[in-house]
């Protein structure tokens, strides 16, 4: 039952912020997204000068966990 509570809330703000975004003229729209993405891509520099060996790594770490669990639920016969 909570989850449609949540997923009514989550709709109704959502369709809050589409209406205030279509009445906006579309010169703030494109200062403030050009604003919204320097900020973000400051963040994301940041971001990966702090933990960026750790946040590259993570994609090759899934992939050869998914590689070790198709291995591993197939014979090596079948592989080959």
């Amino acid at each position: 039952m909570n989850i449609i509570i949540y997923t009514v809330i989550t709709l109704v703000i959502l369709y809050f912020l589409l209406k205030i975004f279509s009445n906006l003229p579309s010169r703030k729209i494109s200062n403030n997204l050009r604003y919204i993405l320097i900020i973000g891509l400051v963040l994301m520099a940041i971001l990966m000068a702090i933990a960026g060996r750790y946040i590259l790594t993570l994609p090759l770490t899934f992939l050869s966990m998914a590689l070790l669990i198709f291995l591993y639920q197939r014979p090596i016969k079948y592989l080959i």
